[in-house]
């Protein structure tokens, strides 16, 4: 039994759901993001707090560039299934959400790289702190 799907009241619905689509792909990069550091971020607390601090600051500062890339995954995203005639850039719907998928991925990286460059980078400055005494 099947059932039938009008593809213009689910286009109608996405197009009026804007931010509910929105809100799914933010908690899906935050899903993904916690998943992919979960690790990282236990394994640096280990550390001690003190050096967690110096590590997430750090992190704060080289991961701009993960957090513009999510941001313009999910405004494709929304681009894509909100205004599905206007898309000049795109011919199809579908080229778009793989894109939006493509810098979503990519930022996830970017934050990976992020956590890792800043451990090193303090992990660096302490060892060689720790050497002039």
């Amino acid at each position: 039994m099947s059932v039938p799907i009008d593809i213009n009241q689910v286009n109608e619905f996405l197009r009026v759901q804007w931010a509910l689509v929105s809100l799914a792909v933010i908690l899906g990069a935050a899903l993904t993001r916690h998943f992919c550091l979960r690790r990282s971020v236990h394994a640096i607390k280990d550390f001690g707090k003190e050096v967690y601090k110096e590590i997430s600051r750090q992190y704060l500062r080289q991961s701009l560039g993960g957090w513009i890339l999510i941001a313009v995954s999910i405004a494709l995203i929304d681009w894509a299934l909100s205004f599905y005639n206007q898309r000049p850039f795109f011919s199809s719907r579908k080229e778009c959400v793989f894109i939006a998928t493509v810098f979503f991925f990519l930022g996830t990286l970017l934050h990976l790289r992020a956590i890792h460059l800043a451990t090193v980078a303090v992990l660096k400055d302490r060892s060689g702190a720790d050497r002039n005494f």
